[in-house]
């Protein structure tokens, strides 16, 4: 896969172009333990890796998820920004990515438009190494108040998602059919209702899952993987149009509307395009799709995690295959990605995979 980074030098006008960097992912797992061996031990586990594979250029691909994850929910929150920690890194040239669902549009809207451009994987904006730099100098001045708001923020709409696979998990278990519409109404609700809302809901649905004990159909991985995928595609084909618009056009087929004569047409001919979908399709022209459903399943079936598997894990899994190699401290993620990538680097529990 080609990359290029264009990035602006202390020269003003000029640019570094930088072809094919080597980048790597480390999940925030693998960046905590990182951080903490050097500040420890004096271990650094940066320079091991760099060694490993030959090449102590690489670059640290990060994401916004990392950067929330790394805000503590308790004690000291900006902890993991201390200079002590950071230096761990300190040599490393770190390039922002754009936010997963950024990423995995691009994949679903390509494939629907029939584009041939690639995927944009990096943040002009560099908003991820931003918010490091100023989770940093927030440390240094003790003032705690953005990060408690920004973890504030990630945790809410975990829980929101967590929400949301529960409702899921439900409508499968008990056999309950919903249509799209209904469907997207109660994502809108949930993703925007009140958080105490969102709270007693939670527990609500989690004292009803508990009659399916032990009744849940495992599906294959296949399966699951392709409808993922086919329901993203739903999902932001709706996006694409409106919800309202579309809503309208499924109650009534032969609506036209006023000044959009061929928003029918278009709307018939993305919802058809979602008709050529195949579990190929989608492990080779929507990558980052395809592992965010990998490590959904391997979370939900293989794991000891509850429902839907952890909105973090899944969001790091978007950037596996747009990163030479990938790290992680998470077993499950890690027993997901050796089923089809080859683990290089292991120092307790970081695991290295180099990815093909």
């Amino acid at each position: 896969m080609k990359r290029t980074i264009i990035s602006p030098t202390e020269k003003e006008g000029v640019y570094e172009v930088t072809k094919n960097p080597i980048l790597i992912y480390f999940d925030t797992s693998a960046l905590i333990d990182i951080f903490r061996e050097y500040h420890n031990h004096g271990k650094n586990i940066a320079e091991e890796i760099g060694d490993r594979i030959g090449n102590r250029r690489f670059r640290i691909l990060l994401s916004v998820v990392n950067f929330l994850e790394l805000i503590g929910t308790k004690g000291d929150i900006s902890l993991n920004f201390s200079e002590s920690y950071l230096n761990a890194i300190k040599n490393i040239r770190i390039i922002s990515a754009n936010q997963p669902t950024i990423i995995t549009n691009q994949e679903v809207l390509r494939f629907i438009e029939y584009r041939k451009v690639g995927i944009m994987i990096f943040d002009s904006d560099h908003i991820a190494a931003k918010n490091m730099q100023k989770a940093v100098e927030e440390r240094k001045q003790g003032e705690t108040t953005w990060l408690f708001e920004q973890r504030k923020w990630w945790d809410e709409m975990e829980m929101r998602n967590k929400v949301l696979d529960l409702e899921a998990d439900l409508m499968e278990l008990s056999g309950t059919k919903s249509s799209p519409s209904e469907i997207d109404k109660l994502r809108d609700h949930i993703i925007n209702c009140p958080i105490d809302e969102v709270r007693n809901r939670k527990l609500k649905l989690t004292q009803a899952k508990q009659i399916y004990q032990g009744r849940k159909y495992i599906p294959s991985e296949k399966a699951e993987i392709y409808s993922y995928a086919a329901n993203r595609i739903t999902v932001n084909v709706n996006l694409k149009y409106g919800r309202e618009k579309v809503w309208m056009l499924m109650a009534n087929r032969d609506f036209i509307f006023p000044g959009e004569p061929n928003l029918k047409r278009d709307y018939l001919n993305d919802l058809a395009r979602g008709t050529e979908l195949t579990f190929n399709i989608v492990k080779s022209q929507m990558p980052g799709l395809y592992w965010q459903a990998k490590i959904t399943y391997f979370n939900q079936y293989r794991g000891n995690q509850r429902s839907g598997g952890k909105q973090g894990d899944r969001n790091h899994a978007v950037y596996l295959p747009y990163s030479n190699y990938f790290a992680t401290c998470d077993r499950i993620m890690a027993d997901a990605i050796q089923t089809e990538h080859r683990l290089v680097f292991k120092r307790g529990n970081i695991h290295l995979f180099k990815i093909n």
